[in-house]
């Protein structure tokens, strides 16, 4: 199969309740645009064969009131559960035939396009994990092969996406990427400001 022919989803998780931030990390600001919307306007969902969807929980009529969603999105009314139940939730409701999914957190909004295509690029099928490295950090998206969907949707609320490296350690590629947004994390105000001033205000697409 080529790789233009792979069927992936991407799972945008943006449900959480973001309580060392103080308000909705979707509706953080940068840019005049808020990262829900940065986003969303990322070519690479609306590309051939890349089935996007959002997940959305803490604050959602407030998220959907102020941005526009033109991609599929779903309520994880389990969202206090934590991340894992998001990305449960995402999988349920991405199309059977799809061979792996990007999971694709809020609070790293800028991630190219360049970096969707090292995955794809290194992805060689459905039992493959690949994992966006710049220098010596790992980041974000990891695109995960789809003969793990069972096992993830089996995990408990605790456990988190490192307990399934643990498990499937042999299986996991990390790819070299040149972007350092892919180590974003933001989950304070003082975080923001940090990242404002490092990132200054340039767009990735």
């Amino acid at each position: 199969m080529l790789k233009t022919e792979l069927s992936v989803g991407v799972i945008i998780l943006a449900a959480g309740e973001s309580r060392r931030m103080g308000i909705p990390k979707p509706l953080l600001q940068w840019e005049e645009k808020t990262f829900l919307e940065i986003v969303l306007a990322s070519p690479f969902l609306s590309r051939r064969n890349v089935h996007p969807i959002l997940i959305l929980g803490y604050k959602a009529k407030q998220i959907c009131e102020k941005v526009r969603i033109p991609i599929p999105w779903e309520l994880n009314r389990r969202f206090i559960e934590g991340r894992m139940s998001s990305i449960q939730c995402g999988l349920t409701f991405l199309p059977d035939l799809i061979q792996g999914v990007f999971i694709w957190p809020i609070d790293c909004p800028l991630v190219p396009q360049s970096v969707f295509a090292a995955l794809l690029e290194a992805f060689h099928g459905p039992d493959a994990i690949c994992i966006p490295r710049c220098g010596p950090r790992k980041g974000h998206p990891p695109l995960l092969g789809s003969a793990f969907f069972p096992e993830i949707q089996q995990m408990q609320p605790n456990q988190s996406l490192r307990d399934l490296y643990t498990f499937h350690a042999d299986q996991i590629k990390t790819i070299p990427v040149e972007s350092e947004r892919i180590l974003d994390n933001i989950n304070t105000p003082e975080d923001f400001l940090t990242w404002q001033k490092r990132v200054g205000g340039i767009l990735p697409y």
